[in-house]
């Protein structure tokens, strides 16, 4: 592939900040509007559904509205606002609830590190086997030039279990656990301490810390 010139590099990038002059004349009072709205639909959801679920006794038809509406709720933080308040899509109304910088979402994996492997990873290498490891979420064949494995066939199982688990296998994925439990080591990897002590100390703590606690409560 032939490296393009300082010319074309220059070209494209005027190009891509006319796009975000023109994106950012746009922006304005109805988007703030929008994602104040979202928000305030979210909370009552949640609250409504909470509410409705203490009088499940009533009738079960509350009880399966309030899991509905936290559904709805959960879909909300997470999709509608947590993923494009974390891209910056708001950032520039300063305000300091809704910032990518401040913001933190109710999921099994934290803002910063969805930011990391979401923003960083995801947009910088979209779809580049072996950076984006959103494309396929190291579970998913989604593309030929990736070999067959026999596990393939029953991908569809792992779908369904990704998306009844979504929150959980995002956090899983962050940490990039199957390195870590299943022994899969990069070529570039340099941890300050080895793997063996990195699993004594973490069981190890995670013992104690069980103990103490359960001590505590005798």
């Amino acid at each position: 592939m032939k490296k393009p010139n300082s010319e074309t590099i220059e070209r494209f990038g005027k190009a891509l900040e006319d796009v975000r002059t023109e994106t950012m004349a746009k922006v304005g009072a109805d988007d703030a509007r929008h994602i104040r709205r979202m928000i305030a639909i979210q909370r009552s959801c949640e609250i409504a559904a909470r509410i409705l679920m203490v009088m499940g006794f009533i009738s079960p038809l509350l009880w399966v509205l309030a899991v509905l509406l936290l559904g709805l709720a959960k879909i909300l933080d997470n999709m509608e606002i947590g993923h494009n308040v974390m891209h910056g899509q708001y950032d520039w109304m300063n305000d300091p609830n809704i910032n990518s910088r401040k913001f933190e979402w109710d999921i099994a994996g934290d803002a910063g590190s969805w930011k990391r492997y979401h923003n960083h990873e995801h947009h910088t290498y979209t779809n580049v086997i072996g950076k984006d490891r959103d494309f396929g979420y190291g579970t998913f064949r989604l593309s030929d030039d990736l070999p067959w494995r026999p596990k393939n066939r029953f991908q569809i199982f792992h779908y369904l279990g990704l998306s009844t688990f979504f929150e959980i296998g995002i956090a899983y994925h962050e940490v990039a656990a199957e390195r870590i439990f299943m022994g899969k080591r990069r070529q570039d990897s340099a941890l300050p301490i080895s793997r063996k002590q990195l699993k004594k100390d973490f069981f190890t703590c995670s013992s104690s810390l069980f103990l103490t606690s359960y001590k505590s409560q005798i």
